[in-house]
């Protein structure tokens, strides 16, 4: 039997190597994919007396200090059952109310999914606390332009699990939280406030981003294939 030649075996290798990453960036590349925009069915605030705004969905979202209170808000969106979803990004159209600088809003869990709690006008200052920690998902810079949040895993793990119903975001002022609540009234509104937008959470079917893996394979592919053909015209 004929055997190949040390150099034809290579550039086999090579070959086969480079079409593989090849494949794999094609693979990991954003194709045509099932995408759903949900809007907040309900929305609102809770403040640091336990107090609350009317669950609507164009209630006020606001997140800062005002009258000697902290306010953090959330936002609940129905999830549509039987989809398995690889990415999710919530649009958020931010406010600014008085002199507060651009500010980190953190984005968290909220136990137990979409809570009686939040059809109450003082659903208590466990209630606030929870809006404002737990499991985080995201965190983003706001002050008065439009923003979109891509949420991490921990949020798309929760919000398959919620398939068929509601899954809940809380927000709250991590820079306005830093400093004294006697410094003034300030804060961020993230939308719904009067009719404003609403908060939109878009999930898809396909990554958000390329695993950078995906980017190394191919680039280690590439190099290998130009070595081996600067060796043949040698």
């Amino acid at each position: 039997m004929k055997r190949q030649s040390p150099v034809s075996s290579a550039r086999l290798a090579t070959t086969r190597l480079a079409t593989a990453c090849v494949l794999a960036l094609a693979a990991a590349l954003p194709a045509q994919a099932d995408s759903v925009t949900e809007i907040a069915q309900l929305q609102g605030w809770v403040n640091s007396n336990g107090g609350s705004n009317e669950a609507t969905p164009l209630g006020n979202t606001y997140t800062g200090n005002d009258t000697g209170l902290r306010f953090n808000s959330w936002a609940a969106f129905f999830i549509p059952a039987g989809t398995t979803w690889a990415s999710a990004t919530l649009s958020l159209s931010p406010s600014v109310y008085g002199d507060a600088p651009p500010s980190v809003i953190g984005l968290f869990d909220v136990d137990g999914g979409l809570q009686p709690f939040l059809n109450t006008f003082h659903p208590g200052t466990d209630v606030f606390a929870d809006l404002g920690g737990g499991t985080q998902y995201a965190a983003a810079t706001l002050h008065d332009s439009a923003v979109d949040v891509t949420l991490n895993g921990a949020a798309l793990a929760d919000i398959n699990a919620a398939g068929g119903s509601y899954f809940v975001i809380g927000f709250t002022n991590q820079t306005l939280n830093a400093v004294p609540v006697e410094m003034g009234d300030q804060g961020i509104y993230l939308g719904g406030i009067r009719a404003e937008p609403y908060l939109e959470l878009t999930l898809s079917t396909v990554p958000a981003v390329p695993e950078p893996g995906t980017y190394a394979m191919l680039l280690a592919g590439l190099a290998v294939a130009g070595v081996a053909a600067r060796r043949r015209r040698m």
